[in-house]
């Protein structure tokens, strides 16, 4: 049972990797623009949406070149601490809280959707890509993690 156990947690956590440090940023980025600038209104949630879907839109084209391609899901292996996002989540909340802080007007919202999208998927593309290189004998058990 234990070996199962031990399974189950690698494959859950595998599987979160990626959503947990993306939740991480977008959650965090909001929590400090809205200490700056106050509660959003249902405007200014749509407005850090917008610029959260801009950043996406362009980093997908940077890595994809084509709107229309298929979105390929990774699966290589990572080191485990590739998955802890500590470098892209703490970019994140970095540029927010620099945009916060010095953007005074309504224009802070879509800038800090769009600075925390960016800076944590290019960062995490990075990450991703010091994954080692997998070999014939790689015998790592668990399955691969997301970065």
């Amino acid at each position: 049972m234990r070996g199962r156990f031990r399974a189950g947690l690698q494959g859950a956590t595998s599987s979160a990797a990626l959503p947990y440090g993306f939740t991480l940023a977008i959650w965090t980025a909001g929590a400090v623009v809205s200490h700056e600038r106050g509660i959003p209104t249902a405007v200014y949630a749509f407005l850090f949406m917008f610029g959260a879907v801009t950043a996406f839109v362009l980093v997908s084209l940077i890595a994809y070149g084509d709107i229309n391609a298929t979105l390929a899901t990774p699966t290589g292996r990572l080191h485990l601490w590739q998955g802890f996002h500590v470098f892209a989540v703490g970019l994140s909340i970095t540029g927010v809280w620099i945009v916060a802080g010095t953007v005074r007007n309504d224009l802070a919202w879509p800038l800090a959707g769009f600075v925390v999208v960016a800076a944590f998927l290019l960062v995490a593309g990075v990450v991703r890509a010091l994954e080692p290189e997998e070999t014939p004998d790689d015998t790592t058990e668990g399955p691969s993690a997301s970065g």
